[in-house]
């Protein structure tokens, strides 16, 4: 994540990572391990429906060692979901894709480029834009379904829980906010919700 905001800030416009990572590692009898679980699987599959332009697996550099969407069917129905949401957001991914093009703004953005006069928003190096109206904020420590979440001044809403929250003066964190796997904390600008509102799930209609 780290790298495709530094990079879309140094001329490298568009970017996309291998779901779940390419990387496997076990050295020194498993003193220096790394692989993919289900879970990184999953939480790779929630953030790169919305980072990347081009939504892609890999198999990984050891198959049989690491997760792959095919070994359950939650996994597949799951990858399918997303997959699909992905799919859903086209016209607004090459609305940004065009403006990459012609402009040089990357599609993926740190609050810091979106948001230059927000100093709470230049701290944040764990979520992102996507264009100037959809933030995510990714789980990335293992076994959490918690994080806190900044959002700059204004009206947001919740893309798959419907919830409005609303900082009228300045930006503002919100602690704690609950985030299972499946219903990741991506929020959509008011202003531009009922834009999204046919690609929203309805809460409770989520099911993999």
């Amino acid at each position: 994540m780290i790298g495709l905001l530094n990079g879309g800030m140094s001329g490298f416009t568009i970017g996309h990572s291998d779901i779940g990572s390419y990387t496997y590692l076990n050295e020194l009898n498993g003193f220096l391990y790394l692989s993919r679980s289900k879970e990184l699987l999953l939480r790779w599959i929630e953030m790169s429906t919305f980072s990347d332009m081009i939504l892609r697996t890999h198999i990984g550099l050891d198959p049989d060692n690491m997760y792959q969407i095919w070994d359950d069917d939650s996994t597949t129905r799951f990858f399918s979901h997303f997959v699909n949401l992905h799919v859903s957001l086209k016209d607004y991914k090459m609305k940004l894709m065009k403006e990459a093009h012609e402009d040089g703004i990357p599609p993926v953005r740190s609050l810091m480029l979106e948001f230059p006069e927000d100093k709470e928003g230049k701290k944040i190096y764990d979520q992102f834009m996507l264009g100037s109206d959809l933030m995510m904020a990714p789980i990335f420590e293992k076994g959490s379904d918690k994080r806190k979440v900044y959002l700059p001044k204004g009206k947001w809403v919740h893309f798959f829980t419907q919830t409005v929250f609303y900082f009228e003066e300045k930006g503002g964190w919100l602690h704690k906010q609950h985030s299972p796997i499946g219903t990741p904390l991506v929020f959509v600008k008011d202003t531009l919700a009922q834009q999204f509102e046919d690609k929203m799930p309805a809460p409770g209609e989520i099911q993999w």
